[in-house]
């Protein structure tokens, strides 16, 4: 019994592991890694001046950029509680870790979108849209969401 139950359960992660705890591990490794990417791309851009074009959105744009970078913070902790909470059995670790993945979803959804009509503004030829993080949002969404989903399958094993 979870907040949870209203997610899809998945039987095994990526179509080839059937054992969900070792799929966690992968999860958890692999989501340290991208959080810390990200983190370190909100925090310093590669392209800062887009962050200062002219446009209607930049300020809710910079407000929604440290909002996520907050919320990366708080999925890194919540993967390293749930690592222990896996060798611990406790899933209550797997409510924390869907909790903060499932805000930083909510969060990527209004940052995206912002982050596009911030570049359409933005002027400099020697930063192309590949600078921005846009694609790596796009992707790392994508691949939030299926974590959560396989995270919310393995809590009942727990």
């Amino acid at each position: 019994m979870g907040h949870f139950n209203w997610l899809p359960k998945v039987d095994r992660f990526c179509w080839c592991i059937r054992n969900l705890r070792c799929a966690c591990f992968i999860i958890i490794f692999v989501g340290l890694c991208t959080s810390i990417f990200t983190a370190s791309l909100l925090a310093k851009p590669a392209c800062p001046d887009l962050f200062d074009a002219s446009s209607p959105v930049r300020i809710l744009t910079d407000v929604f950029r440290w909002i996520l970078f907050v919320s990366e913070m708080f999925l890194i902790v919540s993967c390293s509680a749930f690592m222990l909470g896996m060798f611990w059995s406790l899933p209550i670790t797997a409510d924390i870790f869907i909790g903060c993945a499932l805000i930083n979803i909510l969060i990527l959804i209004i940052f995206i979108p912002l982050l596009i009509i911030q570049e359409q503004y933005y002027t400099n030829i020697y930063c192309g849209w590949y600078h921005s993080q846009i694609l790596n949002l796009i992707l790392y969404l994508i691949m939030l969401s299926y974590f959560v989903v396989v995270v919310n399958s393995y809590k009942e094993e727990m």
